[in-house]
This record gives structure tokens, sequence and C-alpha cells, in this order.
């Protein structure tokens, strides 16, 4: 009974539990929202950071100039000259049909003074380098150029230091040199379209510029940057590229590196194959090597290269994506449209900040990761797609974020992989949370009350082993673990305001598992362990194909649900406690505590049911193939015992080889309304019956007692086989009634030194024959003296006693009556074949 005290607060300590887990939920989404607001406004000094690069120190380096190349025809040899000023002049040679001026050259180097590509028609007109500039003649009768191409045909390798300006119309400029190109400080006036490559150009056979080759050469961009506010797109196509100082563009930047044909209209480079000359990183920027533009698009395709971003990275107008085939590594980044960072065959590494105001893609054949303190966030869907994504130390990964930290109502996170190790880290997202791995891993050192994973919509997870110890799991809508095969669920806590459902095909759960509506565990095809604490606002169902095994507490505050089809074992200290609790197996070993409070428990189990701990209900309705009960079972109100076949359930009848009830010695079987039971056997060594009503024994076969039965009103037994009360007590407060079942007299009737006993009321015994007799004489004296006694004794009395205050009726074949007392204030009655005394 202590135990069963224990338990009457339990439903209302469920309910400050969920609520508990839903507030740590509640406060690990706040402080995911300040955490990325402080990661936002890290971005804000990164542009004035890079205009203070551009503005430091003079150029350290003379140019070499430039030189037209010679050998080659006139129609590709431009003229070189200077400006009134002294700025280099180039009247760029007459373009083709095609608008294409192709310009050869020795030397292309570009001081600080800078240069004037000279597109002029007119006779005379002001440059912004070279003040007034007379007319190009090579374009009398061509018109102007609509692409200026200059290509260095030498060993020589290009320097640029200063502003190239197209003077006259318009034009895209191009520099290729395959010995390589160095941009410190380079800048461009007057063109949409500047190119910088090491690529050998590749003319068409139209005659416009197709593209490039790119075989060889790097292009290095020195401290002081690359200017292009003014450009709509600048690509750098070669084979490595070196950044080191900020690149401004206000349109398009693409950084293109590897073994690649470049087309020019496309913008698209497609790779020439393998040549064993690939570089661990084709595109390598340094701390100062930002890049800041509307757009931004990096590609290093060579087999195994990858790109390194230690510097900052902001498109300001629109999206930015960095592919590598082998291993990316980005330090800051910001866009203002969607992020994809895609490594081909290596892995992905966020050192520092990476933000979208709209999307963020993460991708890579072997890991991505996110270093220590490192923050992945957008103002709507995250997705990332790894072999293994991993977490450090206080990184973030968030959906949902505005750029000024506010959450908002929409933003998804979406994360696949065959590893997820996030334990020390945090996700968060604002809609949908997707987590779909074969083994995650979520554990943290020490539980700090914060949420690690946690979304304020919805939480999928499909794996097949995960982890959280310390760590709090949780959306504030619904939960759904997921698994194909079988799933382990290590130690954690797991809650969500709306429901929760775990599903495999086996489940082994060690966590605890909180929600505010219904909380479901299914194994579909296998067994089910259940090991740790399961708690809701609402339902609790547990579903399994095979066994079910329960070691923890299970509350739920309205109905608690447990289906196997095998065998349910509860252990010693467990707790299953509902306002309802209903129970289907294929058999119960029970051990722990199994309580309705307030509602009914109900159990069908196919087998038996052995009970060795508390099972309560306020009322309790049960069928099995057998119940041997070793604890407590009460029914505050009715109990209804069922212990037979299904298919035999409409007849009432049960079979006198399985359908048995066995209560043990000091076990105790009760309820405060009616008690009935049917069963083919009934043995009770504890004690049987109802403190408030009337009970009825329906047995097929044989019933035994050596205990206590009883009945605040009336007793029914109702048998076919013998009866035998050996040093036991039957009592009932109105009437005893002792007969058949199916037949008319119950069989053998055997009260060896015990107690039939009815306090006020009638006593009626119909059966094959009675035996009452005792182990030694029997004392005198009146009914209530006999019953003082034997009420107030263990039994083991040496008499037998048949004791009926209201009257005694005896309806057998053969009496015998030894060593023994028989009495009534009432009608005495016996109807006997044969009476030994």
């Amino acid at each position: 009974m202590r135990g069963l005290k224990n338990q009457k607060h339990k439903l209302g300590y469920g309910y400050k539990l969920v609520q508990r887990a839903l507030g740590i939920l509640q406060q690990g989404a706040h402080k995911g929202i300040s955490l990325v607001l402080s990661f936002c406004l890290a971005f804000q000094p990164l542009l004035v950071q890079a205009q203070a690069i551009r503005a430091q120190s003079p150029v350290v380096q003379e140019s070499q100039g430039i030189k037209a190349a010679e050998g080659v025809s006139s129609i590709f040899r431009p003229t070189v000259g200077v400006a009134g000023n002294g700025v280099p002049l180039i009247d760029i040679v007459r373009p083709n049909g095609q608008g294409l001026s192709h310009n050869k050259y020795d030397n292309f180097n570009v001081d600080t003074h800078g240069v004037i590509l000279n597109n002029s028609t007119k006779e005379v007109s002001p440059s912004q380098l070279g003040g007034l500039v007379p007319g190009n003649g090579n374009l009398r009768y061509s018109g102007a150029a609509k692409v200026i191409l200059n290509e260095v045909v030498s060993a020589n390798r290009s320097r640029l230091e200063g502003v190239s300006e197209v003077h006259g119309q318009t034009a895209d400029v191009i520099i290729a040199n395959p010995n390589g190109i160095t941009c410190n400080g380079c800048g461009f006036i007057n063109t949409p379209r500047v190119t910088l490559s090491s690529g050998l150009p590749i003319i068409g056979a139209d005659g416009s510029l197709s593209g490039f080759r790119v075989e060889g050469g790097n292009i290095t961009i020195g401290s002081h940057g690359a200017d292009g506010s003014s450009l709509d797109i600048f690509d750098l196509v070669s084979r490595k590229i070196s950044v080191s100082g900020p690149i401004q563009v206000k349109g398009e930047l693409a950084v293109i590196a590897g073994h690649n044909h470049f087309d020019y209209h496309k913008r698209e480079a497609t790779s020439l194959g393998s040549d064993g000359k690939e570089p661990e990183f084709a595109i390598d920027s340094s701390e100062f090597g930002g890049m800041y533009a509307g757009q931004i698009r990096v590609l290093a395709n060579d087999k195994g290269a990858g790109v390194k971003m230690h510097g900052n990275m902001v498109a300001n107008a629109g999206a930015m994506r960095l592919t590598s085939d082998g291993k990316l590594v980005l330090a800051k980044a910001r866009a203002k449209g969607a992020v994809k960072v895609h490594s081909h065959h290596d892995s992905v590494h966020v050192k520092a900040l990476l933000f979208s105001e709209k999307a963020v893609e993460l991708k890579a054949l072997n890991n991505v990761e996110l270093a220590e303190h490192a923050r992945v966030a957008a103002g709507d869907v995250v997705t990332v797609n790894a072999n293994t994504i991993k977490l450090e130390r206080d990184a973030l990964l968030a959906s949902g974020i505005g750029i000024d930290g506010t959450q908002s109502a929409t933003g998804s996170l979406h994360l696949q992989a065959t590893k997820l190790e996030a334990g020390e880290g945090r996700i968060a997202a604002s809609d949908l949370l997707e987590i779909q791995a074969a083994t995650i891993d979520l554990s943290r050192a020490q539980d700090n009350d914060q949420a690690g994973v946690s979304s304020l919509g919805d939480l999928t997870i499909k794996t097949n082993q995960i982890s959280a110890l310390n760590n709090h799991i949780g959306a504030k809508g619904n939960v759904i673990v997921k698994a194909d095969g079988a799933l382990t669920i290590g130690a954690g806590h797991y809650s969500a305001g709306g429901s929760l459902l775990v599903e495999a095909a086996q489940l082994r759960s060690r966590a605890n598992l909180v929600a505010e509506q219904k909380i479901d565990l299914y194994a579909r095809s296998g067994d089910l362990f259940q090991e740790g604490i399961v708690l809701s606002n609402g339902e609790v169902t547990l579903d399994a194909y095979g066994a079910l095994n329960h070691k923890g507490d299970i509350i739920g505050v309205q109905k608690v649900a447990v289906t196997a089809g095998g065998m349910v074992t509860t252990s010693t200290n467990s707790t299953l406690l509902g306002h309802d609790v209903g129970l289907s197996a294929g058999a119960l070993t029970q051990a722990g505590t199994i309580e309705a409070q307030g509602g009914a428990l109900t159990f069908q189990v196919r087998d038996g049911v052995i009970n060795n701990g508390i099972m309560r209900g306020e009322s309790i309705n049960a069928h099995a193939g057998a119940l041997t009960n070793q604890g407590t079972l009460i029914a505050i109100h009715d109990l209804h015992l069922m212990l037979n076949a299904q298919e035999e359930a409409n007849s009432q009848q049960a079979s006198s080889q399985q359908a048995f009830l066995e209560n043990a010695s000091d076990a105790l079987l009760q309820s405060g309304g009616v008690f009935v039971v049917i069963a083919g056997q009934l043995h009770n060594a504890g004690a049987l019956g109802s403190s408030g009503e009337s009970v009825a024994l329906n047995v097929a076969g044989d019933m035994s007692n050596s205990g206590l039965i009883y009945a605040k009103k009336s007793a029914a037994l109702s048998l076919d086989g013998a009866l035998t009360n050996k040093h036991g007590k039957i009592i009932a407060e109105d009437s005893l009634t002792i007969g058949g079942l199916e037949k008319e007299r119950a069989g053998h009737v055997v009260n060896e030194a015990g107690v039939l006993s009815v306090v006020t009321g009638e006593m009626k015994l119909v059966a094959a024959s009675l035996s009452n007799k005792g182990d030694g004489a029997a004392n005198g004296g009146q009914q209530d003296a006999a019953l003082k006694e034997q009420q107030e004794t263990k039994s083991n009395e040496e008499a037998a006693y048949i004791l009926a205050r209201g009257g005694l009726l005896i309806d057998v074949g053969t009496f015998e009556n030894i060593d023994s007392l028989i009495s009534t204030q009432g009608a005495v009655s016996v109807v006997a074949d044969d009476i030994t005394q």
C-alpha cells in the first residue's frame, strides 16, 4: 500500500515536468536569436575594412610598361603612346565584324598612372586619366570596338597596378596572359565587363571571342586589391588564383580556377581533365583578401583542388556560390541572395560566419564542419548535405533569422548525412527542422538546460542511432523520430509542444520524452525497449510487433495504451501511469507500478499475466489466458477478470487446464465495488475479494483457498470442479453461495481447518460432496465468538468452521463433518445421501 501512496500525485508532477521541458525549448530558441544577432552585426564593418585596406601604402614596384608584340601581323599590333600628361595611351587595333579588337603584346603592365585604351572615334575628346586625347585612327572606317582583347604572347607576366580606362565608347575589356597576371591596385573605367585570364583566347569561326583554354598560369590579387566598383561583370579565369587584397565589384564577380575551357558568352567553365598538375588549393584568399560584389561565384574544378577563403565575402545584391572539387574553407561570408557552398569530392569547413538573407546550402562528399564559435544562418531555408556534419563547441546552424537577428515564422532547416556530430553546438530552425543521418551524436559533457536542437515548427529525425546525453532536443510543434530498420535512442531530453512520435522496425529508447499533446512509440516489426521517462499532457501509446520491455516511467495525463504482440515486461521501480491505462499483449510480466489514476485499467493478454508489483485503477477490466498475482491488484470500484481464450469470451467459460487465477501468499487482489472472476481454475493463498460490494467467482475447474476470500455483501462461488478450503477463510457479510457453474452442483467441497462464514445472512452449499473436518477437536460456543476468533487470527485453526448467522442450506451427495463446527442462528437444512460425523 505504501507504493500506491507514492503514485498519488504523479499525474500532477508529470504535468509540471512537461511544462519545464517546453520552457527549456522556448529559452533555447530565444538564445539562438541573440546569438545570430551578434553574428549578423559582425558583418557591418566588412566593407569599410575593405576600403581602408586599399588606402594603405603607395605602390612599391614600378611597372615595366606596355609593349606591342613583335613578329605578329599588324592587324593585331596596337599603337602604344602617351597622353599629354604622360599616361600610356593605346590605340587599339581595328575591330572585326563582331566588334572584337584583338591586341597582342610582349608586355602589358599598368603602373600607378594607369593606361588609356583608346576606343574613341572623335577627333579630340577628354579622358579621365589623360585629359584631351585625340581619336583612334584605327577606328576610322570600322567604328568603335565592343570587346577589347589584350593578349600577351611573350613569356612575360603582367602586372596591373593602376586603372585601365576605355576612352570613347564603352567596351568590354579582356587581359589574357598565360604567364599569369598580378593585380595590385588595378581598376577600370568606362567598361561594363572585365575579364582577367591566364588562358589562351579562342576565336570562333564568326570572329567573336568564344572563350579561353586554361592550361596553366595564375592570377594574384595583391594587398591593394582590385577596384571593379563600376563593373557589371568581373571575371578572374586562371589555373590558380590567389587573393591577398579586397576585390570590389558593383555587379557580378566570378573567380574560376582550373584546367578548363571557359565559355566567354555563357561564363561557364568545362574541365579539360586531369593533367597531374592540380594544386591543393586552386583559389586561396588570405585574411585580407576580401570579395565584395553584387553577386559572387567561386569555382575550382580541378581534381582534388580546393578553395581557401580566409578573407571576407559579401554579395550585397544577390547570390553567392562557391564550388570546389577538393576541400573548401570559408571564413566570413554574407549574401543578399542565396548562398551555395559545394565540395564535390572533399569537405566544407566554415571557420567563422556565413549568412544569407535568403537561403544557405552546404554540400560535401565528405564532411561539412562548423568550427568552434562558427555561425551559419539564413533568413529562410538552410540545407546541409554531407557524409559527416560536425558542429564544434558553441557552433550555430540556424534558419529563419533576419539580418537584425529577429526570428521569422518561416525558415526550414534540412540536414542529411551518414553521421551528425553536434553535441557541443546548436541547431535551430524557425520552421520545419529535418535531420536524416544513420548515426546522430548530440551528447554533451554536461547539461546546461539549453536546447541543442530546436525548432519553432516541427522536428523530424530519421536515423538508426541517436545519443543526446545531457542535451535537449525539441520543437514547439510536433517531433517525429523514425528509422527504416532498428533504432537506438540513447540518453537525452526530447520535448514537443505538439505530439511526439518515435517509430522503427525495432526500438530501444533510454531518453526522456516529453510532449504537450500525445506520445507514440512504435516498433513496426520487432521489439520495443523503453528505459527512460515518457511524459505527456495528453495520451501515451506504446506499440510493439514483438516484445515490449519497460524499465522507466511512463505518465500520460489523459491515457496510456500499451500494445505488444509478444511479452510485455515491466521492471521493479518502473511506472506506467495515466488517467486511463490500457494494455494488450501476448503475455505480461509486471514488477513495477501500473496505475489508472481516476479512470479505468484494462488489459487483454493472450497468454499469462504475472504481477509482482502494483496494478491499480478506479475500475479494472481484464481478459487474460491466466493470472498469477504475487503483488497488489486493486480496483477502487469494480473489478472484472476474465481468464479464458478469446473465442470463449462470449460463453463466459474457460479451459480448466489453462485459464487459471493464482493469488499468491501475501498478495492482494481487491475491489471496492463488484468483484467478478471467470477462470478455469482459481488458487488463492493471499487476500482476494471486495471491500464494498459482492464477489462472484466463476470457475470451470477446481478452486483452492488457503488465504482469505471476502465480500462486503454477497459472495457466489460457482464451480464445476472441486473446492478446497484448507486453512483458509471464505467470508461474506450478507450471503455465501457455493454451487455449480454449468452443472447443478459443484464438485467436491473440502473445508479442512478452514472457515466458511456469513456474518449476517444465509449460506447455501450445493455440491457433490462436503468434507468439513479439522485437524483436532472443535471448541463449542456461539457463532459470534467463533467469528471473532477466526477473523482475528491468521488461519491455522485446528478445527473447521461453517458459520451462517441467517440460515444454512447444505445439499450434497455425501457429507463428512469431523472435528469441526457448524453454527447458525437461522434455519438449517441438510440434504445428503450419506452423512459421517
